[in-house]
């Protein structure tokens, strides 16, 4: 958030956590929206990035159709999560693994859940 808006982008944190909020807002000044992203207006966002967020939601699929409902027309979901097929995760210690994971993700299971929240796929590679 502090890298796009220092490139000149509008943008807005969205977390459910009141600390995490009011910790970032002070930290960055940043807006933050504190609470679902059902609560977010329609094609609000030309571009969302979730960076290890995925991986904590109960509901991914359900989750990811309310953030294809945010995006603009034309809009982009960037996502990052852990993935277990990564060589890494073959060593005991990778800190991909954690409890607090509700979900894993590897190229073809992330690409499903996106698939089946109604997003198209374009992955490292692809035009």
């Amino acid at each position: 958030m502090e890298a796009a808006h220092a490139a000149g982008f509008d943008g807005m944190g969205c977390d459910l956590s009141p600390a995490v909020c009011e910790r970032v807002t002070k930290r960055t000044g940043l807006p933050i929206h504190c609470g679902s992203v059902e609560a977010l207006p329609n094609g609000a966002f030309g571009v969302v990035a979730m960076h290890h967020v995925l991986e904590h939601v109960d509901d991914p699929v359900g989750f990811l159709g309310g953030v294809r409902r945010v995006l603009a027309p034309g809009g982009i979901v960037h996502i990052a999560v852990p993935n277990p097929a990564c060589w890494e995760a073959r060593f005991s210690g990778w800190p991909g693994y954690a409890a607090y994971h509700l979900s894993y993700f590897g190229a073809r299971t992330l690409t499903a859940a996106v698939k089946r929240a109604g997003l198209a796929t374009v992955l490292d590679g692809d035009p």
